[in-house]
């Protein structure tokens, strides 16, 4: 279930200062990164499943490939630059089930400030469901509920005509039968449209620090698309993970 509501009413998004040049060479210095990033760290030793699950029904209906697209509030996961291109507030809820009797809930909104840009917040619950406990020789003691929750804000805006940049941040808590560590994580993101129907995206993902002695799920997301008559032709995104 996704339910989005849309106040109306508020300006467009003027251009800022010429940083068109500046975007463009940042753009193409990391976008060849994606060619040698690397997992340096076991699957089963990351930290925060929660970081790795899609969000909003229409990205992941995209194959979450979002990143040059980013035109709602699952922006704050994919590409926090392209906030900058809603003009209107809004207020998301959704609820997906994850998992046996897990479930994934999230709320979220937004809310432009004109030519300066778009802020955003969501709050994110990750249920994973009951899981027995039992000892060594295999009895019941028990049932636990493992969680993920987090809670971040992100914002977005206009360096130039075509060029947006975004800033994020979320705190994060994991708590598996009584065992609990917490993160930090900061996000960076670019988005690009030197033509009508044509934009890129970069967004670096899950940078920071958490205390459970786990790699964080670090990763370099790289997306363009092309719009043609309104309907989107193609839409690619690339993902490297780092410890």
């Amino acid at each position: 279930m996704e339910r989005i509501m849309k106040a109306r009413g508020l300006g467009g998004h003027s251009s800022a200062t010429a940083l068109g040049p500046v975007v463009w060479a940042l753009f193409f210095w990391a976008a060849p990164l994606i060619l040698w990033a690397q997992t340096t760290g076991s699957v089963d030793t990351t930290a925060f499943p929660v970081l790795s699950v899609g969000l909003g029904a229409r990205a992941v209906g995209m194959g979450e490939s979002f990143t040059a697209v980013a035109d709602d509030l699952s922006a704050i996961h994919y590409n926090s630059a392209g906030l900058a291109q809603i003009h209107d507030p809004e207020v998301v809820l959704m609820h997906n089930s994850y998992l046996a009797d897990g479930f994934y809930d999230t709320v979220g909104c937004v809310y432009p400030f004109g030519t300066a840009g778009t802020l955003a917040f969501g709050l994110n619950y990750l249920n994973y469901g009951s899981i027995d406990r039992r000892d060594a020789q295999g009895n019941l003691l028990g049932t636990y509920t493992p969680f993920d929750i987090s809670a971040g804000g992100a914002f977005g805006f206009q360096m130039d005509k075509n060029a947006f940049l975004g800033l994020s941040s979320q705190w994060m808590r994991q708590d598996i039968n009584g065992s609990v560590h917490t993160g930090l994580l900061w996000d960076a993101a670019f988005l690009v449209k030197p033509y009508e129907r044509f934009s890129l995206g970069l967004n670096f993902k899950n940078l920071g620090v958490e205390t459970g002695g786990y790699s964080l799920p670090a990763e370099l997301m790289v997306g363009g698309r092309v719009n043609g008559d309104g309907h989107i032709g193609l839409v690619t995104s690339q993902g490297s993970s780092a410890a």
